[in-house]
């Protein structure tokens, strides 16, 4: 289930250009969003922030060398003005990379990143974004509890089966005992109309599911009602709503016939299908009831098959513009084998694109990596070596089966602890390199 983490930003140096701010903000959300379901969403100002109760406010606080001696006063402004609120807790203070500066106060969490930044320059970025998993990785450890990063990280068995007309009453009670069966706890599990505040308590139910399904009839009277509407409309406009804060929440309604006699029912489904706030985050479908079954138990399959990052399956082939040919070959010989590969030819790639996202997201994902490259230097390889060890810092706890560089060029390696992990693969030699693959593949 996602969090939300409402963020302001406030710059107290120049040497955060806009450029900065941009890239910034763009791989914050990405980062957050997809590797510590947190949505984030930015704040024009700090009373913004604290005009509802939800999500946590953090104030991150940008500073420079050129940050002027007078901060200080703003330093006590804040502590006094937040000395009895939880926001004290959630600021910090952003440091440019390596730089020597005093702290401006023992209270306040700090964190580093790289102000010197070349938007034109793919390593630059490529150090950017490394920088910045670590600091969404240190703020999101230190904002949750271990507990309750542990309790959300736990896969939902809750399936939210919303109430129904009485021509599909059979079906529902039908799906109710199939899912049961499986092993998957059933949403609501008491009379919901006996509870004093009905919506909050169907809102209480829905925290425990990652699905709700709603079966629609050919009657528009159902046997439960609230406030003169029938109980299973009321559930699927709040599980709509549920599912704008919550997106990794999923919802199924199901058309029993799309041809119907009853105008009141007639006008309900054509509305469903025509309002965004009715259907928000739903799949809806109109077909037979065993159709349906494999529907929902695809979801359900999917959310058992939620990331792990201790299960990670499939190889990652990185290479540049000299080794696209005997990359491609690589590429076409580990997957006729059955293996699952990714790849990413880092050459067709300017700074501005999203491939260092995507080159995390494998880096996170694989079991092993592939190295291609026929320069004399080893540069490249450094630097694409050297993020396979980043990444433990960004949440991979597991370490790769093996990492291999594969070269026409490159006959050896320097001795030291950064290059020991490393398998050399002399791709000249016609038996090594078949050899390698054959033993790879076994």
């Amino acid at each position: 289930m996602s969090r939300l983490l409402k963020v302001f930003v406030k710059k107290y140096s120049e040497r955060y250009t806009d450029a900065w701010l941009d890239l910034f903000s763009k791989y914050f959300v990405h980062l957050l969003k997809h590797y510590h379901q947190t949505d984030v969403l930015f704040l024009k100002s700090i009373e913004e922030g604290t005009q509802t109760d939800e999500g946590t406010l953090v104030m991150l606080q940008l500073l420079g060398e050129d940050t002027s001696s007078t901060y200080q006063s703003h330093i006590e402004e804040w502590n006094k003005q937040l000395e009895f609120s939880s926001l004290k807790n959630y600021i910090y203070h952003i440091y440019p990379q390596k730089a020597q500066m005093r702290l401006y106060s023992n209270t306040i969490s700090y964190l580093y990143l790289p102000t010197e930044l070349n938007t034109e320059d793919g390593e630059s970025i490529n150090q950017f974004l490394f920088s910045l998993a670590e600091v969404a990785n240190s703020l999101i450890n230190s904002i949750f509890t271990n507990a309750q990063l542990q309790e959300e990280q736990e896969v939902k068995k809750g399936v939210y089966l919303a109430h129904t007309s009485q021509d599909v009453s059979q079906i529902r009670e039908s799906m109710r005992r199939e899912l049961q069966a499986m092993g998957f706890d059933i949403y609501p599990r008491e009379n919901i109309l006996q509870k004093e505040d009905i919506e909050h308590e169907i809102r209480e139910n829905l925290k425990n599911c990652f699905i709700s399904i709603h079966l629609v009839g050919a009657t528009y009277q159902e046997s439960f009602s609230h406030k003169n509407k029938p109980l299973g409309k009321l559930e699927n406009e709040i599980s709509a709503d549920y599912c704008q804060n919550y997106h990794d929440f999923k919802r199924v309604i199901w058309i029993a016939s799309e041809k119907v006699e009853e105008e009141n029912q007639a006008l309900y489904i054509n509305t469903i299908f025509r309002d965004k706030q009715l259907n928000r985050g739903a799949d809806i479908i109109s077909c037979t009831l065993e159709e349906l079954k494999g529907l929902v138990e695809e979801k359900i399959y999917k959310q058992n098959q939620s990331f792990d990052n201790e299960q990670q399956n499939h190889i990652y082939l990185i290479y540049d513009e000299t080794a696209e040919q005997d990359a491609m070959n690589i590429y076409n010989s580990i997957k006729e084998k059955g293996e699952m590969i990714a790849q990413i030819n880092t050459s067709k790639y300017d700074a501005k694109d999203s491939w260092m996202q995507e080159h995390l997201s494998n880096l996170m994902n694989c079991k092993a990596v592939f190295f291609v490259n026929n320069s004399k230097s080893l540069k490249w390889f450094h630097s694409k070596l050297t993020d396979t060890f980043k990444i433990k810092n960004i949440g991979r706890k597991k370490d790769f089966t093996t990492r291999v560089l594969l070269s026409r060029t490159i006959q050896d390696l320097p001795y030291n602890n950064l290059y020991e992990s490393v398998k050399l693969v002399n791709m000249n030699d016609e038996n090594v390199f078949q050899n390698f693959l054959i033993r790879f593949n076994n």
